[in-house]
């Protein structure tokens, strides 16, 4: 049975937490779940796809590791991290 996010946020163990902290953690739940049973390449392929799905769809761009220069004008938005070191990601203003 797939749970929705509406099972997630009715965990007992969360339901009773601020709305806000209640998303994050049945979110947290959720991924725990679709990745638990995954190998260490899987995972690794499951978040590097949907971090490619959320850069595409936000129109961030893979910059390489952090400490790279950035291009002129440009903002780093934080980090994502990934085995072998944190990436970068950037918007341009």
């Amino acid at each position: 049975m797939n749970k929705t996010i509406d099972d997630y946020m009715n965990d007992p163990d969360i339901v009773n937490e601020p709305k806000a902290l209640r998303e994050i953690h049945a979110v947290r739940l959720m991924i725990y779940d679709e990745i638990k049973n995954m190998t260490a390449s899987e995972r690794t392929a499951y978040f590097n796809q949907s971090g490619e799905a959320v850069s595409k769809k936000y129109g961030f761009k893979l910059l390489g590791k952090t400490g790279d220069s950035l291009p002129d004008g440009a903002a780093s938005s934080g980090n994502a991290a990934y085995e072998g070191g944190a990436y970068g990601f950037l918007h341009e203003n």
